[in-house]
């Protein structure tokens, strides 16, 4: 294995292209993929960090968009689609959560909910 490693737009492609493929019984599904087998397709020996948030950004760019998630001793890949069906938490949900941590944990409750910023503001689109 080389210390330079793959271009991270590569094993993007390679990681998505093994979605589409037919394997274990299921075709185009959520899957996992060890570290091991992510070393072999990168060519490193050793994956840092910033190696897999570059394949992650990567990822995210090819249609439909995947997610690669680092669960430590595996990745799981998947559309980013799955998770459009996923709860939204509210307002409402958010504040109560937070109000009742606070009283758990005998702390002051400071937490706006009101202001508007460019991050609440695309999570509404």
């Amino acid at each position: 294995m080389r210390d330079h490693g793959e271009k991270p737009e590569k094993v993007a492609e390679i990681l998505a292209e093994i979605f589409l493929r037919s394997f274990g019984g299921r075709q185009e599904t959520r899957y996992r993929i060890s570290r091991k087998y992510f070393r072999v397709i990168s060519k490193l020996r050793i994956l840092t960090d910033a190696y897999v948030q570059k394949v992650q950004v990567e990822m995210m760019e090819i249609e439909p968009g995947y997610a690669l998630i680092n669960m430590d001793k595996y990745f799981a890949v998947l559309p980013i689609k799955n998770f459009l069906s996923y709860r939204r938490v509210t307002e409402s949900a958010l504040k109560a959560q937070l109000e009742e941590f606070c009283r758990s944990m005998n702390i002051e409750y400071d937490y706006s909910l009101s202001d508007k910023t460019a991050d609440h503001q695309s999570e509404e689109d």
